[in-house]
């Protein structure tokens, strides 16, 4: 075996065992390697290179994708064996699952794509690999590259973008290219066979959840929607990157912040009974509204937030379609001291919404194929649509922040990077970030001991072997949790009251509380302002 990568040095790196120069020397003299003699004639070679491949190439793998990066040409790499000390510029890579993203994102920043295949033998098998370069006669940049810097664009002039993948529906991408959501050139990234399968099956799977009683962000239990925010972070992570010549480094990466989401578009209900199940966590948000304030989304290098939206199923101007308000039009769009800027629309009596920016320049985004990226400002004001009660599929979108490195949208809960997914988080981390998500997005909804399936409770999964994640956790039937109690069987209060008495909240609050701070019962303070005394203590 060659080192640590278990493969068979013979066959993986074409040594020579007892025989083989004596059939190098019958074999015909052009099929020897090529001796390079002068520094002028490896220059010419290399001018003429078309592809680079690394079979095992070890410390040199990081050359041959920096000579591939940098001629434009697509690569092909089997990394193998570490060697750590003699690649001083891994910060951090020890492992060689660290080596394979490290080489993975060290592409994507120079904004070429990268797939990952397992070739057919033992040992180190895990190729990293580039798409074909564009066919003689097209422009010198490549379609991705070209979809990238309108990607920007976009967000900069209008606050949000609509990209379509290569391998999305032709009849659907054609109609979301007609109504000018969308380039008008092919965008040069797709999902892929396996990917664009996984889409359809989400779907599926979050309406089983919902049907059983669940909210369907539990779809984040299942490999698969991890599988996408993973292959789409390539796509998405350019978005974040500042400019050239900004404070920070352009090399600065992207992280998922771990709160998720998924939406099932709501109907119309016929009678006031199906409303209240209508309106269930996961239903759309049908309230104009910003994820996050300006000072939030946007520093002098420009975006630090950038939300993603993942329609799982086609999307219409019928079955829940998102709406999104361009940002020439929003004049509090960087005003985050103003009224209006975390409050673009309020209820009033009788179910009406006061609106404080111009509804007629909205704009919906629709139609749209399953598995296109939509991608927005964190202060870009948006809202999802409701879906008509005769339209057969309900619009199904999973919701994903991804933060430049070193921002934080939430205490004491660190953002994902490319690696842990890579890693696959366990069904303990997912459940974590599962229950966490349903308290980050509480104030759309009563959080209460409804959201779940009446007569169960969620055991706690040990870390998942090799293959699917389960569809859903184990839900043993069991008796309702009890309210916390002390060791004499009374009530643990939630804190204390400025006059020196307990502080009993309602069970929503108490659990959003004690989920984001932990024990809160030394915490004094009126119940008004309790959760900023916890922020402050």
């Amino acid at each position: 075996g060659c080192c640590a990568c278990g493969c068979e040095r013979d066959e993986a790196h074409g040594g020579g065992g007892e025989g083989d120069d004596d059939e190098e020397e019958e074999g015909a003299e052009a099929d020897r390697p090529q001796l390079v003699r002068s520094l002028e004639e490896a220059r010419e070679i290399l001018a003429g290179v078309s592809m680079v491949v690394s079979m095992h190439g070890d410390a040199a793998v990081d050359h041959a994708l920096e000579f591939a990066l940098s001629a434009g040409v697509p690569f092909a790499l089997v990394p193998c064996c570490v060697y750590r000390e003699l690649s001083p510029w891994r910060e951090g890579v020890t492992t060689y699952d660290q080596m394979l993203c490290h080489l993975e994102e060290r592409a994507w920043r120079a904004g070429v794509l990268v797939e990952r295949t397992t070739l057919g033998f033992e040992g180190k098998n895990q190729a990293l690999f580039s798409p074909p370069p564009p066919p003689p006669g097209s422009a010198s940049e490549s379609a991705w590259q070209v979809e990238r810097a309108r990607m920007r664009q976009a967000l900069e002039r209008e606050g949000y973008f609509v990209s379509l993948p290569t391998d999305a529906n032709a009849e659907l991408a054609a109609g979301t290219r007609a109504a000018g959501l969308a380039g008008g050139t092919p965008s040069g990234w797709a999902w892929g066979e396996a990917h664009a399968s996984a889409v359809g099956a989400l779907a599926v799977a979050a309406e089983a959840l919902r049907a059983a009683g669940w909210p369907p962000v539990f779809v984040f239990m299942l490999d698969e929607s991890w599988a996408l925010a993973e292959v789409a972070w390539p796509v998405l992570a350019p978005c974040l990157t500042p400019p050239a010549g900004a404070v920070s480094s352009a090399d600065a990466e992207c992280e998922l912040d771990s709160s998720v989401f998924c939406w099932i578009a709501s109907r119309r209900p016929p009678t006031p009974a199906a409303a209240a199940a209508d309106e269930a966590p996961g239903s759309n948000f049908g309230t104009p509204h910003r994820d996050f304030t300006a000072l939030e989304s946007e520093d002098m290098d420009g975006m630090t937030i950038l939300s993603a939206w993942l329609p799982l199923t086609p999307v219409s101007s019928r079955n829940g379609a998102m709406s999104v308000l361009p940002r020439e039009f929003d004049e509090n769009f960087h005003k985050r001291f103003a009224y209006a800027h975390m409050r673009p629309a309020l209820p009033e009596d009788g179910g009406v919404l006061k609106l404080r920016f111009d509804l007629a320049a909205a704009r919906q985004l629709a139609p749209l194929p399953a598995g296109t990226l939509v991608g927005w400002c964190g202060n870009s004001i948006h809202w999802g649509g409701r879906c008509a009660s005769a339209e057969p599929l309900a619009r199904v979108a999973l919701g994903f922040n991804f933060v430049r490195a070193g921002v934080r949208l939430q205490q004491g809960r660190a953002p994902l990077s490319r690696a842990a997914l890579r890693a696959r988080l366990s069904a303990q981390q997912r459940l974590s970030i599962c229950a966490a998500s349903l308290l980050i997005y509480s104030n759309w909804y009563e959080l209460n001991s409804t959201i779940l399936p009446a007569t169960a409770v969620l055991a706690s999964p040990s870390a998942p072997a090799a293959g699917k994640a389960p569809a859903a956790p184990q839900l043993p039937l069991a008796a309702p949790v009890p309210r916390p109690t002390t060791a004499g069987g009374m009530p643990v209060p939630v804190g204390v009251r400025a006059d020196g008495q307990p502080l009993w909240l309602n069970d929503s609050a108490r659990q959003a509380l004690y989920a984001k701070y932990g024990d809160i019962s030394h915490i004094s303070g009126d119940p008004s302002d309790l959760d900023g005394k916890c922020t402050q203590q």
